[in-house]
């Protein structure tokens, strides 16, 4: 029994070394789904950059504004006296 096994397993190793030698399996560059993979996930990037750009803006004119200061520290000085 193990004599026979061990032939079969050494003929499918012998006849699947000739497919990976076979001519004609090159290919011939990215296929149409691989290129709609790769558009697909640049738009999702595309896409999120703007509003990340709008909250980027949004933050440095916030940290930059004087007059959000101002008004800020008026609306805390109100809102201690009615605490009180």
């Amino acid at each position: 029994m193990k004599n026979i096994t061990r032939k079969v397993l050494l003929a499918l190793a012998a006849g699947t070394t000739s497919a990976y030698a076979a001519a004609g399996a090159e290919s011939s560059g990215p296929g149409f789904f691989t290129i709609a993979f790769l558009a697909f996930l640049a738009a999702i990037i595309a896409i999120q950059f703007i509003p990340g750009l709008i909250l980027f803006f949004g933050l440095l004119r916030g940290i930059f504004s004087a007059s959000t200061k101002k008004k800020v520290s008026a609306t805390a000085e109100g809102n201690r006296d009615h605490v009180e």
